[in-house]
């Protein structure tokens, strides 16, 4: 099989996750090219049928296209939770840790991900990074108002906000369907605990949610390069902790030097007491002489 192109590998992917659909149920979807994909196939699988899959949509063009493919659209007033989501990913790490949020649908996205019990990510091989936040930019949602007093308490968290601007000519911020700006953030360069840098962004006053999502995704199916579909799970064994960098070049010098033997103890013998007579010349201890 010959290579493909990043587009073939979203294709791809795509249908293998819409292979997971069943009739009669209610999935969620969320935004971006490669759910593009994935809501049209659904809507190729499922022409004809008499139990179509209801969906919710997690933004207005997903939207626009769940109805263009002839599948039910509901709104979230009538659904509780979902067996299912299929969404995109910007990035995905090795441990299924993600950035989302380029199309503007990250708050959406992160709440129907919320409610469903499984989260299946659809990505070609671009997206693979070995660290979360090696291409991508992170996305964090704020209400306008709050913009620069958001954007200074980013940067005490060692994060470079820039807004992002609306396409098109005219110089003004990008406004998502809630009607919130974006600050789009570069990540540090240094080795840094996603979960705890989204309970701290999340702490700031004026922030709606960022497109961090920890130990959210069930499954990921990866476009390949050579036209085959790679599914990657979460690991099983507990996360890795972060030492700090003094701990972590101890540790190493005390390893390089080899495992220490501990010196074998010598057991003594205990010395023997050797039976001694009493001195004729002496009186026992006790008996006075009358």
């Amino acid at each position: 099989m010959g290579s493909v192109t990043s587009e073939g590998a979203k294709e791809r992917a795509a249908l293998a996750a819409v292979a997971l659909v069943e009739e009669g149920t209610t999935i969620a979807v969320g935004s971006g090219s490669t759910v593009d994909k994935a809501i049209r196939a659904l809507g190729r699988r499922f022409e004809g049928s008499l139990r179509k899959p209801a969906v919710v949509a997690a933004s207005r063009r997903s939207e626009m296209l769940v109805t263009e493919a002839g599948l039910p659209l509901l709104m979230l007033d009538k659904v509780t939770s979902f067996p299912l989501m299929l969404d995109g990913a910007d990035e995905v790490a090795p441990d299924l840790t993600l950035i989302k949020g380029g199309g503007g649908a990250l708050t959406r996205e992160k709440l129907l991900a919320t409610m469903s019990q499984s989260l299946v990510i659809m990505v070609d091989y671009t997206k693979l990074v070995q660290r979360i936040g090696e291409h991508a930019l992170l996305p964090v949602e704020v209400v306008p108002f709050a913009a620069p007093y958001v954007g200074r308490k980013l940067r005490e968290l060692n994060l470079e906000p820039t807004v992002r601007i609306s396409p098109g000519g005219a110089i003004v911020p990008y406004l998502t369907d809630n009607h919130c700006e974006i600050l789009d953030c570069r990540l540090p360069s240094r080795v840094f605990d996603p979960q705890e840098l989204e309970a701290n962004i999340l702490k700031i006053r004026g922030v709606l949610d960022c497109g961090l999502f920890v130990r959210m995704a069930n499954r990921v199916f990866v476009g390949t390069r050579d036209g085959r579909v790679e599914e990657m799970h979460p690991p099983t064994s507990p996360p890795r902790l972060h030492l700090p960098e003094e701990l972590r070049e101890a540790l190493l010098r005390k390893m390089a030097r080899g495992p220490v033997t501990p010196p074998v103890p010598v057991r003594r013998r205990p010395k023997s007491r050797k039976a001694t007579r009493p001195s004729p010349h002496r009186r026992p201890k006790g008996k006075r002489s009358r």
